[in-house]
């Protein structure tokens, strides 16, 4: 795959360097990308100093910001494999939920703000994106090598599982009668977040335990997607915090 964008493409350095295979860069991020081109002369990895143009041929972008690398594509955890790394204490029980999140950027985003706040994982309903495309990795600032992206086959049984391993599925939803902050956030918890056209299905607002709802003037009917789960995020760490 090919991964544009200086903080994700340095995230795929820091994270898995032996996955890189080559990387493309202008001859302005040489000073900035020191580390990795020293890395690539002595692992013996081809680098390449092109063009602002041609680099965005080869990314198919022009905001490839000076660099692109490419390398093996990162294999993320199915379903079962997430359960047993969060019952094992190796992923966060705190997860999202995305039906119908269709656009790259957004969950690109979402990713960027799940890997910030330490989410064990972004499950992903019905169309929601779930292809590591060049723009949604850019856009996750190397969020992308930090959160999987998990889909659900069977929504309704993965749900299920999770809520017999003790978690509470709460609906984001500007309909809740108490404001998230008022309210005690279990620890073991799945945030639900609907398209920004349609909000939660009906099927899938059933199996909620409850909902929550970001407190606002009310002057705009609900906030992008990307920018309500950083709401919801930060209010969970809040409550749970770490020492990461």
């Amino acid at each position: 795959m090919r991964v544009s964008g200086f903080n994700t493409a340095l995230a795929v350095f820091a994270a898995r360097p032996n996955d890189i295979i080559k990387v493309y860069l202008t001859e302005e991020r040489i000073p900035d990308a020191a580390a990795l081109l020293k890395w690539c002369a002595a692992e013996k990895k081809a680098y390449h100093v092109v063009g602002a143009e041609e680099l965005g041929r080869i990314t198919e972008s022009m905001h490839h910001e000076g660099i692109c690398v490419v390398a093996k594509p990162r294999r993320m955890r199915n379903f079962g494999e997430l359960m047993e790394a969060v019952r094992k204490g190796r992923a966060s029980s705190c997860l999202i939920a995305l039906e119908d999140v269709v656009n790259p950027h957004n969950v690109g985003a979402i990713m960027r703000v799940c890997a910030h706040f330490g989410v064990g994982g972004v499950l992903c309903i019905g169309d929601t994106a779930t292809t590591l495309s060049t723009s949604l990795q850019r856009t996750s600032e190397g969020g992308s090598e930090h959160v999987d992206l998990v889909p659900l086959m069977e929504p309704r049984l993965a749900i299920s599982t999770l809520k017999k391993d003790g978690f509470k599925i709460l609906a984001a939803s500007q309909r809740a009668k108490e404001p998230m902050y008022n309210q005690a956030v279990p620890e073991r918890a799945v945030f639900i977040f609907g398209s920004e056209s349609a909000g939660i299905s009906e099927e899938l607002a059933s199996l909620a335990d409850g909902t929550v709802r970001i407190p606002g003037t009310g002057a705009v009917e609900s906030l992008n997607v990307a920018c309500a789960s950083s709401a919801v995020l930060s209010e969970y760490w809040r409550q749970h915090p770490r020492n990461n």
